[in-house]
């Protein structure tokens, strides 16, 4: 089997949706678009500070994020640390069949993940809400899985992993136990359940989606959903758990400005949006502009993801 070397931390069935005609073919069970990785959108390539067309297959991908090697010598270290009890056998099993560095590829636990939110969070935007608490469940272990997958994350966590003498497969396995275990994903979106929640359902497009989509304060998230689908969650407004959610029609321009302000200074790679109008706006807002300035000094001493 191929190793997945482009993983996407943004999911191509996700991201597709910002493709205007795909989206509302999606909204009317109309099934004779392309598959969604092949969906085109505008992209505000920050690197390059200009708006340029992709395919979503293009964008939002970490080269290698999901592949691990694992040497000899760095498996018998985790056998020795985590399994004691079973690292001399372990130890003479790898003496007398020695099969060199292996390679760990962790895509497969991505897409699990995806599987376990993807119908809740296509529902939600078909819907506009969520309707129970099972669903406001489901779609925080989104929020929480899109969180620590993404790009920004993933290379804290292995330079955390490095400073302490862990290998990079070392963190994927960690990652994988900790989401793949009940009571601590329960423990870690609590409060996001026990948190008040907006969705402000549009009737027109105005939510673009960046290469880091969770837009976290220490007050309240930020998510679009979709083109016309923003979520917000705010932190310092505890509810009861039948309170499900609120949904308004409108946001108002204060609102809106949080929003792009967060979506733009959240932002090193890209901003899609299904028309290029909007894009060319921010880009020549003073918001962007002074983003910009501060991170074009990081451009200049990093390689190209795509590269």
């Amino acid at each position: 089997m191929a190793l997945t070397k482009n993983n996407h931390y943004n999911p191509c069935f996700w991201t597709a949706n910002w493709n205007f005609e795909y989206y509302k073919s999606k909204s009317n069970n109309h099934k004779s678009f392309d598959k969604p990785r092949n969906q085109v959108v505008h992209c505000l390539n920050l690197r390059k500070d200009e708006i340029i067309s992709q395919k979503v297959c293009n964008i939002f991908f970490e080269k290698k994020a999901g592949l691990a090697i694992v040497t000899k010598e760095a498996r018998l270290s985790y056998c020795k640390r985590y399994f004691p009890e079973e690292y001399p056998n372990y130890q003479k099993l790898s003496n007398e069949d020695d099969n060199g560095d292996l390679t760990l590829d962790f895509e497969n636990h991505f897409t699990g993940m995806e599987d376990l939110y993807k119908e809740i969070l296509n529902s939600t935007i078909e819907n506009g809400k969520v309707e129970n608490i099972a669903e406001k469940t489901s779609l925080s272990y989104f929020l929480l899985v899109q969180t620590i997958r993404n790009h920004n994350t993933l290379r804290k966590l292995n330079k955390h992993g490095e400073f302490y003498g862990r290998d990079k497969f070392e963190i994927l396995l960690y990652l994988k136990h900790k989401l793949s275990n009940k009571d601590e994903v329960m423990e870690m979106i609590l409060p996001y359940l026990s948190s008040k929640w907006t969705f402000y359902n549009l009737s027109k497009f105005k939510f673009p989606l960046s290469d880091c989509p969770i837009l976290v304060s220490s007050s309240n998230i930020m998510v679009a959903l979709s083109p016309n689908l923003l979520l917000e969650i705010e932190l310092n407004n505890k509810v009861l758990p039948k309170e499900i959610c609120q949904v308004k029609k409108r946001i108002s321009y204060f609102k809106y400005r949080q929003f792009q302000k967060r979506t733009i200074e959240n932002s090193s790679r890209e901003i899609i949006f299904g028309e290029k109008e909007l894009l060319e706006n921010w880009k020549k807002s003073k918001i962007y502009r002074n983003h910009l300035d501060r991170i074009s000094k990081l451009f200049k001493n990093k390689p190209s993801p795509a590269n």
